[in-house]
């Protein structure tokens, strides 16, 4: 499933556009940042498949990480 397939209340990048940063998952933000997904793959099940191989499965892991 993409994300122009979910209502754009949904969307991360609208979201984050319409209600700021604070308000997105950190799964949403990472998509936002990756901002395409793969073949069958939106962006935030990609990001969130990223944060689950992150030892505390938030963003701030991953970038402590890095």
């Amino acid at each position: 499933m993409t994300a122009k397939n979910l209502p754009v209340s949904e969307q991360p990048y609208e979201k984050c556009l319409k209600s700021g940063a604070a308000s997105l998952s950190d799964a949403e933000l990472l998509a936002v940042i990756i901002r395409c997904g793969t073949n069958g793959s939106s962006s935030t099940e990609v990001a969130k498949h990223v944060l689950s191989k992150t030892h505390r499965k938030s963003f701030r892991a991953l970038s402590d990480e890095s």
